[in-house]
């Protein structure tokens, strides 16, 4: 879009919900937060993919708080049957504590941002006024009245009773930063949804985005005096009933002393764009006349001309043109408007190309296609050299998903991965073979080179991607595939057996890490029996420091002795 390009100014109308939560940081606490809502109106100026946002809001929000092993104690005046005083020691447990607080704002926000072609971001800081406040709170308290010379059993006087509460928050002004991204969804919805059946036709846009708010300020305006709950004494100081209470809520409790208030509010949201944009008066001066559009499109390794590839430029959601290169990797549009246009490329062999190109004069867009670059595996005997048919399989080690699996020739002991560039865990298997895996990072054409040990007595095999919590047994969950291969190996081989082995660092005491390696050894051992091996075919000890491969002086060197591997026995 050019300088000269029209701005235009927009109704904005929106809704959005999700999860919110009060946020202060009390001692005995937690805040498991709740659901909140907003609704506003507001203006919405686009100049040159700038974005300017204000307007009013409405927001709701709902938190809940609990309270975990508080109790308060009082000392007051006791007086039994006989009427001697004496002090006594109230201690009050709370149990089954939990609150829960409501408030409603009126926000004025003031966003900036960008957007680029159907996606966009806001960022910036709302203001908000408080409209109204609330609290319930519920719990069981346990009256312990303390007296050693006391005769009267207190305990069955006073059983757990159960209280309820409900009033207003004293809450002040709200002021948050707020950030906010999302994508316009008009090219995905019919056509009738995005323009008015009023005089204007009057242009509607969609857009859907994910949010997050966070308060700057201290909301709570409540005096922090005040215990949760007081004992009602007379003026002597004697307590007729310890049972009759004030009570407080937690911002105006002394819990909350030094403790601010933060509101934090992430959701998601709907807007609805009304174009407010006056058109511009046509022009006495001739329209610019359109011009003549090039691309040229290239091989980037090697820079050679490509013919036959299709080339689709498209402006907002409609396709202007789509042509195929000539001979020289040509093509040509001899007259096309102003604009900013996007250009799309998909072509076999190659990585595809999208970019938002400007056509304001003639020029030529050169568009250098990257090759898919080529993987192979290459599998043989670690100890003759012969090539191996074997099962490859890559998954994606975030979501552990497979993405390619396949066999290598038993000739060349090859085979070609066609996946794309990233990081992948590789599992190799052959009958007869004890299987590896590992995980690499594929970024250019290689060939990944697997040397297998045939299943013999005393062959060692070190089990990698095995995690372990920090100085613990705990295996942890990102473990799984590690152990599941192990099992599909015990489960292929079933005369096998095999004998697991612990090893650390020699950071610690020796007896702690003998003790640590044989607890890891055992939770693997544990671990593979739980998925129905049979326990005579596994034995687990642990050598502690005792066996390193690496160095203990470097931390890598220390990373690889902490380790788990198995023995064919």
């Amino acid at each position: 879009m050019t300088a000269s390009a029209q701005a235009h100014h927009y109704l904005d109308v929106w809704a959005g919900g999700g999860y919110d939560a009060l946020l202060h940081g009390m001692e005995h606490t937690k805040v498991p937060g709740g659901g909140g809502f907003n609704a506003g109106v507001g203006y919405e100026l686009n100049a040159n993919l700038f974005l300017l946002q204000t307007g009013v809001e409405f927001q709701y929000f709902g938190s809940k708080t609990r309270l975990e092993g508080y109790s308060e104690d009082y000392t007051m005046l006791y007086q039994d049957n006989k009427g001697v005083q004496a002090p006594m020691l109230y201690q009050y447990n709370f149990l089954d504590y939990t609150e829960r607080h409501r408030a409603g704002y009126v926000n004025v926000p003031l966003l900036l941002g960008v957007k680029f072609d159907r996606y966009y971001a806001l960022v910036g800081t709302k203001v908000g006024v408080n409209l109204l406040g609330s609290f319930a709170s519920g719990a069981q308290i346990h009256l312990s009245p303390n007296d050693p010379m006391a005769i009267e059993d207190f305990g069955r006087k006073y059983p757990p009773f159960d209280v309820a509460r409900e009033g207003n928050l004293d809450l002040g002004l709200n002021v948050t930063a707020s950030a906010e991204f999302g994508v316009t969804l008009d090219e995905w919805l019919p056509r009738n949804m995005t323009r008015l059946s009023n005089r204007r036709r009057t242009p509607v846009s969609y857009r859907a985005g994910v949010f997050v708010d966070y308060g700057l300020m201290n909301l709570n305006k409540a005096s922090t005096t005040s215990r949760l709950v007081q004992p009602q004494a007379d003026g002597s100081g004697l307590v007729a009933d310890p049972l009759v209470l004030d009570y407080a809520h937690l911002p105006a409790s002394t819990l909350a002393e030094g403790h601010p208030l933060h509101n934090l509010y992430a959701g998601v949201k709907l807007t609805v764009q009304f174009d407010l944009t006056k058109k511009r008066r046509k022009s006495s001066r001739p329209a610019a006349e359109p011009m003549p559009f090039y691309a040229h499109v290239t091989d980037a390794v090697t820079q050679a001309d490509l013919a036959g590839v299709d080339v689709t430029a498209r402006l907002g959601s409609r396709t202007v043109f789509k042509q195929t290169t000539d001979a020289a990797g040509m093509v040509m549009q001899p007259e096309l408007r102003r604009g900013r246009y996007t250009l799309s490329v998909q072509q076999e062999g190659y990585q595809n190309f999208r970019k938002t190109v400007p056509h304001y004069r003639t020029d030529t867009v050169e568009i250098a296609l990257k090759p898919v670059p080529d993987y192979f595996v290459h599998v043989f005997d670690a100890k003759n050299g012969a090539n191996l048919a074997a099962d490859v399989e890559l998954t994606r080690p975030s979501y552990n998903s497979s993405v390619f699996k396949g066999m290598t020739d038993a000739a060349s002991g090859l085979l070609e991965c066609d996946v794309r560039a990233g990081r992948y865990q590789i599992y190799v298997d052959a009958k007869g073979y004890i299987y590896q895996q590992s995980v690499v990072e594929l970024a250019a054409s290689d060939t990944l080179e697997f040397a297998l040990q045939p299943i013999e007595k005393d062959v060692k095999v070190v089990l990698h991607n095995l995690f372990f919590a920090l100085n613990s047994a705990e295996i942890l969950p990102e473990s799984t595939p590690a152990l599941e291969d192990l099992h599909l190996f015990l489960q292929q081989n079933e005369t096998v057996k095999i004998h697991i082995v612990g090893h650390t660092d020699n950071t610690g005491t020796l007896e702690y890490n003998m003790q640590l390696s044989e607890a890891r050894a055992k939770a693997v051992y544990d671990a593979i029996v739980a998925r129905g091996i049979s326990a005579d075919r596994l034995t687990y000890e642990g050598r502690g420091p005792n066996e390193p491969v690496a160095t203990n002086d470097t931390e890598e060197g220390r990373a690889a002795n902490r380790r788990v591997e198995f023995v064919i026995k």
